[in-house]
């Protein structure tokens, strides 16, 4: 606690015992962030100073509060959002508010899984979803009437102060997609007023132990916590090459699994994975795209006579899953009328729980299929370019099911799954037992413990 109104911090650094004055410059992650001159704290008010090695420390009271906020939100995107941050921040700073949110387009993840569990628990907090638009509010009809629309007035409020905001994605690369004003001005306003507390669930597990030098680390990442599914992903998680401490990752499994079924029809997916050097930045459509080995190994694919011939004697659908990103390519492919293609129309749950079999390539969405112990097919027609550590994660030792490099292979293996009541091979169950630390029901409830066993912030009182 603060005993003077103001203080200010400098930083120097030692260089062969001399000690000099540090420049600080400000990151993407810096509450400093861009234009950012302060940011309001637990119980302190953080302001550039004119020095550039030294911050201004100002005790948090109604007049520091008001005189600092007031008089900069000019310099913002939303008086009005500043100008209702000051008038409730009393009533408001000190209550338990979660935030959960999957992504602004869509849910259906684990951010939901959790809410649902947790939604009506009797926990003093204050639980709130977050929707893409007012269509899904049909969803949560006797879950919860705490559900707010992404980029809302009362989403952007609520932010403000949120204990812990609770995600499936990283949620800070995804904040203000769809709200009034730019994703940029905005995470301005965030990063100077919101102490959220960042609870990273993952969409997925993770299978590249690359993945943790350019996005899972501590000097990309500034979550709170995080939860793993493998032991594996828990090591490499927790490994020095990450720099994440001990308590910032957990091994809970992904709350998503809890809500996983399974009533199988006569249905085939086809789920290819999302290869980013095919979409461009801006998400338009790639006029090279066709020219792609990728493009071609799947269109041939799709319109094989022999799989068609296959869907027709067996009387199966066949679903083609394409990815979001990859939908606006769509027009590139020669679809037959035996393949469904669908984007959004069907979540993965519903993909997970109706598919009989699914094909894909290199796609880690096929684990939620394999915990149910359903059959896999990778068909590897074409090489993936960021190729896995074998040594972390191996197709031909750890995958959930049959390697094919060809068309003729996929289809019998396809046929051989048939004639099989479409049941998981005993050799591929056991690498599902291995391969996942639970395989239980209570994801969610072991999500949950966890993040209540996170700090709860102190705020004081301000006078």
């Amino acid at each position: 606690m603060l005993n003077q109104e103001l203080q200010s911090i400098e930083f120097y650094f030692n260089y062969h015992d001399k000690y000099a004055a540090a420049h600080l410059v400000h990151g993407w992650n810096s509450r400093f962030y861009w234009k950012n001159d302060f940011f309001i704290g637990e119980e302190a008010i953080i302001k550039k100073s004119w020095s550039s090695h030294a911050l201004v420390v100002e005790k948090l009271t109604k007049h520091s509060l008001n005189n600092t906020v007031l008089s900069r939100k000019k310099n913002y995107k939303d008086n009005f959002l500043f100008e209702r941050y000051v008038d409730y921040f009393e009533s408001y700073r000190n209550k338990r508010i979660w935030l959960f949110i999957d992504r602004p387009t869509t849910i259906g993840d684990n951010a939901e899984a959790l809410f649902r569990y947790c939604a009506n628990r009797e926990d003093g907090i204050e639980k709130f979803m977050i929707i893409p638009d007012e269509t899904y509010y049909q969803n949560f009809e006797g879950v919860s009437a705490n559900i707010i629309i992404y980029g809302s007035f009362e989403y952007k409020f609520l932010l403000m102060f949120a204990e812990k905001v609770i995600s499936s994605t990283t949620f800070w690369e995804w904040v203000n997609i769809d709200t009034n004003i730019p994703k940029y001005e905005f995470k301005l306003i965030v990063q100077a007023l919101s102490n959220a507390q960042e609870v990273f669930l993952q969409h997925g597990i993770i299978r590249k132990t690359s993945f943790s030098d350019w996005y899972l680390n501590s000097s990309s990442k500034n979550f709170d916590f995080m939860i793993t599914s493998t032991e594996k992903e828990y090591e490499l998680m927790r490994s020095e090459d990450t720099g994440f401490k001990e308590k910032q990752v957990q091994l809970t499994g992904l709350p998503r699994f809890d809500f996983l079924k399974n009533h199988a029809e006569n249905v085939i997916t086809f789920l290819p994975t999302w290869r980013i050097q095919y979409s461009k930045d801006d998400g338009s459509y790639d006029k090279h795209f066709k020219e792609s080995d990728f493009f071609k190994s799947i269109n041939e694919f799709l319109n094989d006579e022999n799989l068609l011939e296959l869907l027709r004697k067996n009387n199966y659908r066949f679903i083609f899953k394409i990815h979001p990103k990859f939908f606006v390519q769509i027009e590139d492919f020669d679809i037959p009328e035996e393949i469904e293609i669908v984007s959004t129309e069907l979540s993965y749950n519903e993909i997970y729980e109706k598919s009989a079999i699914l094909i894909t390539d290199y796609s880690s969405a096929v684990v939620d299929f394999a915990y149910l112990k359903k059959p896999i097919i990778y068909y590897h027609s074409i090489k993936e370019e960021d190729e896995e550590n074998p040594e972390y994660f191996s197709y031909e030792r750890d995958g959930f099911g049959e390697i094919c490099l060809s068309i003729e292979s996929v289809i019998n293996k396809v046929q051989h799954y048939i004639d099989n009541d479409c049941l998981m091979e005993e050799e591929y169950v056991k690498r599902v037992d291995s391969f996942f630390k639970y395989t239980d029901k209570n994801n969610s409830e072991r999500v949950y413990d966890e993040i209540l066993r996170l700090p709860i912030p102190n705020k004081n009182k301000i006078i």
